[in-house]
């Protein structure tokens, strides 16, 4: 089952089950969702994310309300500008340039959210969120959480794709990412 299909039709238990049997049965006890206006809140909070956007970005999708229009080059995002960047995938890489530019937003986001001046406005930053964020983890464990990520070295942390290939074409009704199962055994 492909793991957004699993969340939209099961919630985080069927979401877990799926990530779990793709990961040769990792047990996944936790779990935080934080839905699209989550997100754009979260980055207006921390006052932007600085990134890198490497190309120019423009697109416009009537139907689903999107629109598009980034310059390349160093720039620091507001919330909004920042989930153009996080859902643009009308080039070559398609989905897979969309995660990584993902990834690179979450590391900017790391590496900003996790200095002491942003810390002492934690409660506030998680009261504006609050309501786009669904999780098991309670406040205590959501704290102890911020405090671990605060102790590791960012420099340590991989942000890692599975291993696989996109579909043929005509292989399936859209496309999707066929994760390789003998190569995610030796990640």
């Amino acid at each position: 089952i492909k793991i957004n299909a699993a969340n939209a039709g099961g919630g985080p238990a069927l979401s877990a089950k799926a990530t779990s049997d793709l990961l040769g049965g990792v047990g996944i006890d936790r779990y935080v969702r934080v839905n699209v206006q989550g997100i754009e809140k979260l980055i207006d909070a921390l006052g932007g994310v600085t990134v890198y956007v490497p190309k120019d970005m423009k697109y416009q999708d009537d139907s689903q309300h999107l629109y598009i229009n980034l310059k390349a080059g160093k720039r620091h995002l507001n919330g909004d500008q920042t989930l153009q960047l996080l859902r643009f995938r009308y080039d070559e890489n398609g989905d897979i340039g969309r995660i990584q530019r993902q990834q690179m937003v979450m590391r900017a986001l790391m590496e900003q959210a996790l200095n002491p001046a942003t810390l002492t406005r934690l409660p506030k930053i998680l009261s504006v969120i609050q309501a786009h964020l669904d999780t098991n983890l309670s406040v205590e464990e959501l704290f102890a959480l911020v405090g671990f990520a605060t102790q590791i070295d960012r420099a340590d942390v991989k942000m890692l794709m599975l291993p696989g290939e996109f579909s043929s074409p005509g292989e399936y009704d859209a496309s999707y990412w066929l994760p390789n199962q003998q190569q995610i055994g030796v990640m």
